[in-house]
């Protein structure tokens, strides 16, 4: 199995797509799926930056700058072109809310492949920004075009996919899967919090939530068993 994710960008950029993506790549790496991975660089980057991450294929497109917090980078669909054609992935996996991935609706080698659309928000249409909110127009008939055109969807939470608008009429296709949090090195945090006040085994707060493995997503159960 051969995967390439489309994300918005890469560690280190802060983020939440960021982190969620590349721990997703890093663990299905670890259990012999070639993956890649193309996003944006970060703001202001003039050309292409290519690099192996631990065995992951990483590809970052210039990015000129942001326009209402979305990378402007003209050249992202025919990277994601070149990228396809030289990766050979039998599988995408989009990562919205990203405006970057609608480039896959017009790319015949794109089309040719299933999708796993990975939904990590909602567009907030509770928001002051008028700006954001008319944007929002021309966004969604393509947010639900890559929706209808995916063969699985990814949601969060149960919650979070009961109360979602955008994902409501796909429901059927969409398979619930929490985020989790990459393994701690409970050595390098008992050493760290020897050196600190900070306790060594701190006890989860209400808000933090509790250390479990039924929290975190099995990457084996992402995007290749999906469609086996």
């Amino acid at each position: 199995m051969r995967v390439l994710h489309v994300g918005k960008f890469y560690p280190p950029h802060p983020g939440g797509i960021e982190r969620c993506s590349a721990d997703l790549c890093a663990a299905l790496t670890t259990r012999g799926v070639a993956t890649a991975l193309l996003a944006h660089a970060e703001p202001g980057t003039r050309r292409i930056e290519r690099s192996d991450h631990g065995g992951i294929d990483v590809t970052l497109a210039p990015c000129h700058g942001l326009a209402l917090h979305t990378p402007v980078s003209p050249g992202f669909p025919r990277l994601l072109q070149k990228t396809i054609g030289r990766f050979k992935p039998d599988l995408l996996h989009l990562h919205v809310p990203n405006p970057a991935v609608f480039s896959a609706l017009l790319i015949p080698a794109a089309r040719k492949l299933p999708w796993v659309v990975h939904w990590h928000a909602d567009i907030p249409l509770d928001t002051r920004k008028r700006s954001l909110r008319l944007a929002y127009r021309i966004y969604r008939p393509w947010e639900q075009a890559l929706l209808g055109r995916a063969s699985s969807v990814i949601a969060t939470s149960q919650p979070y996919l009961d109360t979602s608008e955008a994902l409501k009429p796909w429901r059927a296709k969409t398979t619930v899967i929490p985020l989790g949090i990459a393994p701690v090195d409970r050595a390098g945090l008992d050493d760290a919090a020897s050196r600190t006040d900070v306790p060594s085994s701190p006890q989860p707060s209400p808000a933090s939530g509790r250390e479990s493995k039924e929290h975190s997503p099995q990457p084996s159960a992402l995007s290749p068993a999906l469609f086996t």
